[in-house]
C-alpha cells in the first residue's frame, strides 16, 4: 500500500500560506525571522505587527464578520490584497486582465490568451480548432474583457478599464459589419455586372438576327414571294 494517504502528499494549505513574523530588533543576532513554531495562520492575527509586515505590505486587514464579535476574543481578520496581488498573504502577483484581453483580440484564435492565463489544455484546444472556427475566439474576447475572470490560479487583476473593453468590442463589431457588407456588396455588384453583360449579349443577338433577316429580305426578287 501507499506510505501516505493521497491528501497527505499534497501541499498543506496552512503550511503554504502560514505567516512567520520577523523580529527587526534581533536582526543583528541572526534571528531576523522567528522559528516556524511561531507561525500563525495569517498576519492579521498578530496585534502590534508593523504595517509593512501585514499582508506582505500589499493589502490591509479586514474583519471576516465584524457584526458577530465574540466577547473576549479578537474578531477574525484576513488580508484584503491590493488589485495586483493574491493569496492569503498577498504574495502572488495576479495575471493582468489587460494583457489577457489584448492577447485574446490578436492571438485568441490560436489560444494565446489561455496560454497566458496558464490554462494550457484549453489553449491547445483553441489552437487546434483555430478558436473554434472563430466562434470561441469571439466568446473569449467578451468573456475575458467583461470582468476579471479566473486564470489557472486566482482571478485576473482588474487593470482593464471597462470603457476600453466596450469601445474595443464596438469597434470590432463595426469593422466586422463593414467587412460583411463589403462581401455582400461585392456579390451584388458582380451579379449586376453579369446581368448587364447578359442583357447586352441578348440585345446584340437580336440586333444581329434582325439585320440578317433584313439582308435576306433585301436579296429576294419579286418572284421569290409568289
Amino acid at each position: 500500500g501507499h506510505s501516505a494517504a493521497a491528501w497527505e502528499s499534497k501541499p498543506s494549505y496552512l503550511s503554504a500560506f502560514e505567516f512567520v513574523p520577523l523580529r527587526p530588533e534581533a536582526k543583528q543576532e541572526g534571528a531576523w525571522q522567528l522559528p516556524l513554531s511561531e507561525a500563525v495562520m495569517n498576519s492579521c492575527e498578530l496585534l502590534g505587527l508593523p504595517a509593512e509586515q501585514r499582508c506582505s505590505g500589499r493589502g490591509v486587514c479586514r474583519s471576516f464578520n465584524a457584526t458577530a464579535v465574540v466577547p473576549a476574543l479578537a474578531p477574525l481578520s484576513f488580508c484584503l490584497c491590493d488589485r495586483d496581488w493574491a493569496d492569503p498573504e498577498c504574495r502572488t502577483r495576479r495575471k493582468s486582465q489587460a494583457k489577457a484581453f489584448v492577447l485574446s483580440v490578436f492571438t485568441g484564435f490560436v489560444g494565446g490568451d489561455r496560454f497566458y492565463m496558464g490554462q494550457y489544455y484549453v489553449g491547445v484546444a483553441k489552437l487546434v480548432t483555430l478558436g473554434g472556427l472563430g466562434l470561441w475566439w469571439i466568446v473569449d474576447i467578451i468573456y475575458i474583457g467583461s470582468a476579471p475572470v479566473y486564470a489557472q490560479e486566482y482571478r485576473l487583476a482588474a487593470d482593464l478599464p471597462h470603457w476600453v473593453f466596450v469601445a474595443t468590442v464596438v469597434a470590432l463589431a463595426a469593422a466586422g459589419g463593414v467587412q460583411v457588407l463589403n462581401v455582400f456588396g461585392e456579390d451584388k455588384r458582380q451579379m449586376r455586372a453579369k446581368a448587364k453583360l447578359l442583357h447586352k449579349a441578348e440585345e446584340d443577338f437580336f440586333k444581329s438576327r434582325g439585320a440578317a433577316i433584313d439582308a435576306s429580305a433585301g436579296n429576294r426578287g419579286p418572284g421569290d414571294y409568289g
